[in-house]
């Protein structure tokens, strides 16, 4: 075999696997799975940006400088968030509407709760009942840490690690290619 047809060979062969890679990413909308549980694109794009104005007191994605480690962390709190609910309903805990209400008036003031829905509507773009969800999941999130700290005696540092130890994690090699594009 010559040497121009073996070139010709290793590139082609490389296309093709490029071109799968490429097809493999925009097929699949699961950027990760935390024992069973998938971790879609559309959830991890829509909490880059809800996150990112969190993070940036209000300028959003166009306020990071470092958009491959926001979306790192993004997908590790996604990542944590989802060991800690199943480690919760494991453990049988909920959170009652008394028991968020109570958390929001705590961290937000009477009535900041609703002001911070309604501003980060306004600065995100995001529909208002997908941030009135995501707030909620927030705080019902930040109770259910409370909860499960409590319950293990541990801080909550601790059992993350030792639950991420322990949980079947899987993260597509493309995930980066889902993170949001800055305006």
């Amino acid at each position: 075999m010559n040497l121009h047809r073996m070139s010709f060979n290793a590139v082609l062969i490389a296309s093709v696997v490029a071109l799968s890679i490429s097809l493999t990413a925009c097929a699949s909308s699961t950027i990760a799975t935390v024992n069973r549980t998938s971790i879609s694109a559309d959830r991890f794009k829509e909490r880059y940006t809800f996150d990112t104005y969190l993070w940036t007191t209000g300028r959003g994605p166009s306020g990071i400088k470092d958009v491959k480690g926001a979306g790192s962390l993004v997908l590790d709190t996604l990542i944590d968030e989802t060991i800690v609910r199943q480690q919760a309903d494991e453990a049988g805990l909920t959170v009652t509407d008394l028991e968020y209400l109570d958390k929001a008036k705590e961290m937000l003031g009477e009535g900041g709760l609703e002001a911070i829905i309604q501003q980060t509507t306004r600065a995100t773009g995001l529909k208002e009942d997908r941030v009135r969800a995501l707030w909620r999941e927030q705080i019902t999130g930040l109770v259910l840490t409370e909860k499960l700290a409590d319950a293990e005696g541990k801080p909550i540092e601790d059992l993350l690690a030792q639950w991420r130890s322990e949980a079947q994690i899987e993260i597509n090699p493309a995930w980066q290619t889902y993170i949001p594009a800055t305006p």
